[in-house]
């Protein structure tokens, strides 16, 4: 839902051992528990669940914290409210402080298990006000709006990519919304429920920013939560569970170790990696003409411009709003 801007002179990023720095994009302010274990490599690694002792360092370049302030910082993607509100405020700390453009994509899944009309995601997409997510996740220090999927410094970005257009204020296109839900047969809404990780500061702010934008348009939305030691795993990660809960839509991120387009999409797109637990093609997507592409990539026959293609496809299927 958010691109992180590139370039700022204030920087706020805590870097991983690892030592990649990942783009702060869609949605991503990472000041928050729920994301602290969000997805980081092209096979649905996660940090904690893979690798805890590699979750666990912390590299800050940010100058003098006493340890419990370095604990408020992520360590793979950002940093906490308060140690991030500390940054802002004092110069000292300000001045060393890092916001990057890494390769890293903040969404809403849509499943189309459990909202199979295209018509009834799209107006989702429409209804969303973007510029009140990204305050709700922090501010323009978090990340700035997206247009499509694919995060800068990734094969197939285009700046331009704007399919379901949010309007010029990014606060939503209600009559385009309202468009979508004539066509998919629910003129007057519909009711679904939205789910995130706990504990979380953001996530339910994030929650509140989006039931409000598509009541709009009479989409009514419930919250559903699980703790972050299962969410992705059985919660989200889980087909049947999604259906069973009746998950509409669900909170989500993802930027790869690898920074290749097949090592971006490969894990949340190929329906030849969806698994019944663990699973990190949430909405069980299995669109044939992303399926050939991630294919052949590996082999080095899928090009920048298939990448594009798979990213519009992407968007066509709407199962993921960034």
């Amino acid at each position: 839902m958010l691109d992180q801007a590139a370039g700022h002179t204030d920087r706020m990023q805590a870097r991983r051992a690892g030592g990649d720095d990942r783009e702060v994009r869609a949605l991503e302010a990472e000041h928050d528990r729920d994301v602290a274990r969000d997805h980081v490599d092209d096979r649905g690694w996660h940090e904690e669940r893979r690798d805890p002792a590699r979750a666990a360092l912390v590299e800050l370049g940010l100058g003098v914290f006493d340890q419990r302030q370095a604990a408020d910082a992520r360590a793979d993607l950002d940093v906490g409210t308060t140690l991030k509100s500390k940054i802002l405020t004092n110069p000292k700390f300000k001045v060393n402080a890092d916001n990057p453009t890494t390769a890293f994509t903040r969404y809403m899944t849509v499943m189309p298990s459990v909202i199979p009309n295209v018509y009834c995601r799209q107006a989702i997409f429409y209804a969303a006000n973007k510029a009140e997510l990204v305050q709700a996740f922090g501010g323009t220090t978090s990340g700035v709006v997206a247009g499509s999927m694919t995060p800068p410094t990734i094969a197939g970005h285009s700046a331009s990519a704007n399919m379901y257009d949010s309007g010029k204020d990014n606060t939503g296109d209600i009559a385009k919304a309202k468009a979508a839900l004539v066509k998919c047969g629910q003129p007057d809404g519909f009711a679904t429920k939205v789910a995130y990780s706990t504990p979380s500061q953001i996530a339910p702010k994030v929650f509140a920013s989006l039931q409000t934008a598509l009541a709009r348009v009479g989409i009514k939305v419930t919250e559903t939560t699980s703790a972050s030691s299962s969410y992705y795993s059985t919660f989200i990660g889980s087909p049947t569970n999604i259906v069973n809960q009746g998950i509409g839509i669900a909170m989500a991120a993802w930027g790869a170790d690898f920074p290749t387009g097949y090592g971006f999409w490969n894990s949340i797109a190929n329906g030849a990696d969806i698994v019944p637990t663990g699973n990190t093609n949430y909405p069980s997507l299995n669109d044939p003409v992303i399926n050939k592409i991630l294919d052949a990539a590996p082999n080095g026959k899928s090009t920048d411009a298939d990448f594009r293609k798979l990213d519009d496809q992407v968007m066509k299927d709407a199962v993921y709003l960034p």
